[in-house]
């Protein structure tokens, strides 16, 4: 496991924290798009209590599954 995987995957995050690690600085999205992701269900979160959280090596692996684009062979 590389080091940037397993600072994915160390511990529970709130939603501003899982963008910053997750995404670069100018390719992230917002936070009002974030959480439309979260409702719509396309990315997993934990609530305990009123609060939200988000493991940010979960995040990433849904979205590779739900948003990757594998490229065709000619």
């Amino acid at each position: 496991m590389r080091a940037d995987e397993t600072r994915l995957n160390s511990g529970l995050l709130d939603a501003e924290s899982c963008i910053e690690q997750i995404f670069d600085g100018e390719s992230k999205p917002s936070l009002r798009t974030f959480r439309e992701w979260q409702a719509k269900g396309l990315i997993p979160f934990l609530k305990i209590g009123r609060l939200t959280f988000f493991g940010a090596g979960e995040v990433r692996a849904a979205l590779n599954k739900r948003c990757r684009i594998q490229a065709t062979e000619f």
